[in-house]
């Protein structure tokens, strides 16, 4: 009798620690459910982010945002959100308006954190849609103006989800005491059998296992608790549906995607691929445990090793060879840190068709150019031969015209030749520079225009010139300071075109000045594109093609560069081409 009592003390005991057993396990589930949640949500903002950049900066450069806004109402039936804000704050494009009238934002953590260039997802309520959201925001310069691009996911699925939970939980706690305490009524065989039942079901729950059906007895203490677990596991199935169909819905954006998108980790193994990146390096989507080398591209397994290497990503295009087809690829790179892991997301964009075309026409512009150069190289003989045996002042005239002319077009077919070249080119193609001295670069430049800049009587003066040692083109250099030393030659009007290199800890700067007439501001931001000029007439009549500053423009991109200007009527006008020191 003492045994069957001791005995029946202990199964409220029991009992109390599989219904504590199964409510630490709920909770440790529903912990990790939220941080899954949070970490797929910030990958989808994250990869979307780098997306709608690519789509919307061309938009913005064109301040058409009549048409941004358009773009951003495609994703109004999407569960993502997306908002441009300007730099002071006001929505220009919006995808759950019609207007993009969303008041002042300058305020918003995200927004703030953009401006500062932080990227870390912010989890906060939104007083605009009256729920929690997950905001993922970046900022973006389009033209000459800063913009903040946000990307927004709802929490309310998971949000209601463990509200609704822990109620549950409470509710299976206060159930489990009360049937400790009322156990102690009910013999051993009464309980024992609908215990062990329901403590099968209750660690099949707590494994993992939902799909486990509850034992519920048709009476006794556990009936309640059962039915509590049960309505519990239900609601926990049901949100985890839900939950599934976002993810889904995440996979459908994600898989459409033009560009491939692939996830490293720094030993190699992939975590993520879309479609576009399965179809072209034959990754099979079933795979779980892919590698990069799976991949079977030697210059995308070099690109990731030097990225987790170098701590950066830089653009760079390569080739990639399959049995049935040969590829041209641009990589970007982004990394991804999350608890402390670091990934790499690579976008790869198809350049195949965009090389083949930029090859047809190069070999057009090559072709035409040379049926041109053919009989222009006998126009600009015999002009040389009429020149010697002209009899009249009439005919020395034309002959002369004839020859400037011929000699003009000549020039035009280089220089097109020269832009053809440097257009089919990337900046990836010249990371193999030599180590060159800017100082002596800019002192053969000179040499070249002395002669050009004695027959204007103006004086070329260098004046500060460090020595400077970085990687560049030298042949490319020269031309580019040369047509910047003869621009300004013919268009000085004073005695003096200044010549300077300057450089920073990670910049050389090389600047020309002249003293001329200048340049008004409404003709600076067009002065570097082909064949626009400030005078037409002026210019013909000193000689110049119309493409020499494109060349300068191109040569500095080149090199990782740019060309800049600036500029006063009247005041003279300088020229700076900025290449990085590597």
């Amino acid at each position: 009798m003492k045994k069957r009592n001791l005995t029946l003390a202990v199964i409220p005991a029991v009992i109390t620690a599989i219904v504590f057993i199964g409510v630490i396990s709920l909770y440790l589930q529903l912990k990790s459910f939220k941080n899954s949640y949070l970490d797929e949500a910030e990958n989808v903002l994250k990869i979307q982010a780098e997306q709608t950049l690519s789509a919307i900066i061309p938009i913005i450069e064109e301040k058409n945002f009549e048409k941004l806004q358009d773009y951003c109402q495609k994703f109004e039936k999407v569960p993502l959100r997306i908002t441009v804000f300007s730099k002071d704050g006001k929505a220009i494009g919006e995808s759950q308006t019609d207007d993009g009238n969303l008041g002042d934002h300058s305020d918003r953590p995200e927004f703030k954190d953009a401006l500062v260039g932080n990227k870390e997802t912010v989890v906060r309520y939104s007083a605009t849609l009256n729920m929690e959201m997950i905001y993922y925001s970046l900022a973006f310069s389009a033209g000459k103006e800063e913009y903040v691009l946000r990307l927004s996911i709802s929490t309310k699925s998971m949000s209601n989800f463990i509200s609704h939970s822990k109620r549950n939980i409470f509710f299976a706690m206060v159930f489990g005491a009360a049937l400790s305490l009322a156990s102690m009524s009910y013999s051993y065989l009464k309980v024992r059998i609908p215990f062990d039942m329901f403590k099968k079901s209750a660690v099949e729950i707590a494994n993992g296992n939902l799909e486990a059906e509850i034992y519920v007895p048709q009476s006794g203490i556990l009936t309640e608790l059962a039915s509590a677990v049960s309505a519990m596991s239900n609601r926990l199935k049901q949100t985890i549906k839900t939950l599934t169909k976002q993810r889904n819905e995440r996979d459908v954006i994600f898989n459409a995607m033009s560009e491939a998108i692939l996830v490293a980790s720094p030993d190699g193994k992939l975590s993520s691929w879309n479609k576009p990146a399965s179809q072209i390096f034959g990754i099979k989507q079933s795979l779980r445990n892919a590698h990069i080398a799976n991949c079977s591209s030697e210059e995308l397994i070099k690109y990731v090793n030097d990225a987790f290497k170098n701590s950066r990503a830089p653009e760079r295009e390569i080739t990639y060879v399959c049995p049935d087809k040969k590829f041209t690829l641009l990589l970007r790179g982004v990394f991804l840190e999350n608890n402390g892991s670091k990934n790499l997301l690579i976008s790869i964009t198809d350049l195949t068709n965009l090389r083949k075309l930029e090859s047809f026409r190069s070999e057009f512009v090559a072709n035409v150019s040379h049926e041109i150069k053919t009989p222009l190289t006998g126009i600009l003989s015999a002009s040389e031969l009429l020149e010697d045996i002209a009899s009249s002042p009439e005919t020395s005239k034309c002959v002369k015209i004839l020859k400037t002319q011929s000699q003009r077009l000549n020039s035009l077919v280089d220089d097109i030749l020269s832009l053809s070249s440097l257009e089919s080119a990337s900046p990836s193609k010249y990371e193999n520079f030599k180590t060159e001295n800017l100082a002596d670069i800019i002192r053969e430049s000179i040499a070249i225009c002395r002669d050009k800049a004695s027959q204007k009587e103006v004086s070329l003066n260098l004046k500060e010139c460090e020595d400077t040692e970085t990687k560049c083109d030298r042949k490319l250099l020269e031309q580019a300071i040369t047509n910047l030393i003869f621009n300004a030659i013919k268009y000085s009007q004073s005695k003096n075109v200044d010549i300077s290199l300057s450089r920073s800890a990670n910049n050389a700067k090389i600047t020309v000045k002249d003293y001329g007439i200048g340049i008004a501001k409404e003709h600076a931001e067009r002065i570097f594109e082909r064949f626009y000029r400030v005078d037409k007439n002026r210019s013909r009549e000193l000689g110049g093609t119309g493409l020499g500053l494109a060349i300068v423009k191109h040569v500095a991109w080149l090199h990782g560069g740019d060309a800049s200007l600036k500029s006063e009527p009247k005041k003279g006008a300088e020229f700076s081409i900025s290449i990085p020191i590597k």
